[in-house]
């Protein structure tokens, strides 16, 4: 599959592996990558690096913001669900907020970006979450976090069988 002339979005695409993929698919033809995040500095920093990079604020633990990003960046063709957060402490000392604030960015944060995304697809189109090892086994002390990872992999496991017989994937 060819890049070029697809418009990508990244979510959390201000550092880490979200400016990787940004710049990666920039420098592969992309026709325009938008990238977002809460970090407006590292998006600008991220910006900065390829001028078809253009960086969006955007909080994906709130709908309304995530709405917001899809009518700003105008229609793309593969939306990237990888905005995270990780957290750690025993689980008996684990907080509600702790617990809630995985699930918000690592979980729900993924569902509004994929509803979005495929709500805009005009045919074809791609998405891609990006999870971790902990979505497909537990670790000590980071309960919140691989419950939502876990939880991306259903996700996508899901949706994947929805759309199956579709051009998007």
């Amino acid at each position: 599959m060819s890049i070029a002339g697809r418009r990508v979005l990244v979510t959390g695409g201000g550092s880490g592996t979200g400016a990787d993929l940004a710049l990666g698919f920039a420098r592969a033809g992309a026709a325009e990558v938008v990238i977002c995040g809460r970090r407006v500095q590292a998006l600008a920093a991220t910006a900065a690096q390829h001028q078809a990079i253009r960086a969006l604020p955007c909080d994906v633990t709130d709908e309304a913001s995530v709405q917001d990003l899809f009518a700003k960046a105008g229609r793309v063709d593969i939306v990237i669900a990888n905005a995270g957060q990780a957290d750690s402490a025993p689980f008996a000392r684990t907080t509600l907020a702790q617990w809630n604030a995985m699930l918000a960015v690592n979980l729900t944060g993924v569902f509004l970006t994929f509803r979005e995304g495929l709500r805009q697809f005009d045919g074809w189109g791609r998405l891609l979450a990006i999870s971790s090892t902990a979505g497909l086994k537990g670790y000590p002390k980071v309960a919140p976090y691989a419950a939502a990872k876990h939880g991306v992999m259903g996700i996508v496991r899901s949706l994947a069988l929805e759309v199956a017989r579709g051009p998007v994937t």
